[in-house]
């Protein structure tokens, strides 16, 4: 039978251990040393499965987009389809859930469902785990990777350089990595 003193000791130490908290992420700066340099960097993920995870999480955003339209939205029939508006309410509750689609899990876990079900996380460039600020720098710039469609300027950006950045990735000092 346990004393009271064995007891409390234990008790103290399962509430201090949070059962929800993620251990933290290896520091990938040690895992890939840069050739030569004798410091380290993360190997950037292929530009192919970094598209997948974006048409995953536009996927995710559109059935967002479903269901504001449907509580904010008028929605008419006419002898051509179905037409459906959101208002000014509707438009801001959707451009704050399509940033916080993407900031929230990134600045929690460095991945989005689409990153999430690819392998896919988003780290800085020393390999580390995603901050907050980094994470809102570069969702916001999203609007400019975004141009003129279908993320255009951000794909072209990414595939020009050699870390497979986007310009919010450049701004915010971040990559996307495998893992």
């Amino acid at each position: 039978m346990l004393g009271p003193a064995a007891l409390s000791t234990m008790v103290n130490e399962a509430m201090s251990q949070n059962p929800y908290e993620a251990p933290p992420p290896p520091n990938l700066a040690a895992a890939v040393p840069a050739a030569g340099s004798g410091v380290a960097t993360p190997e950037p993920a292929p530009l192919g499965v970094r598209t997948g995870a974006a048409v995953i999480d536009v996927i995710v955003i559109i059935a967002g987009l479903i269901v504001i339209t449907s509580i904010f939205g008028e929605t008419t029939t006419t002898n051509g389809g179905v037409e459906s508006e959101v208002g000014p309410t509707g438009s801001w509750v959707f451009l704050l859930f399509a940033l916080l689609y993407h900031l929230v899990p990134e600045a929690l876990y460095g991945k989005t469902l689409g990153k999430l079900l690819l392998g896919l996380r988003v780290v800085d460039t020393a390999g580390n785990r995603l901050r907050f600020g980094p994470a809102l720098g570069r969702n916001l710039l999203r609007a400019v990777d975004g141009l003129p469609i279908f993320y255009l300027v951000g794909f072209i950006a990414a595939a020009a350089t050699k870390q497979r950045q986007r310009i919010g990735d450049m701004a915010a000092n971040t990559l996307v990595i495998r893992g």
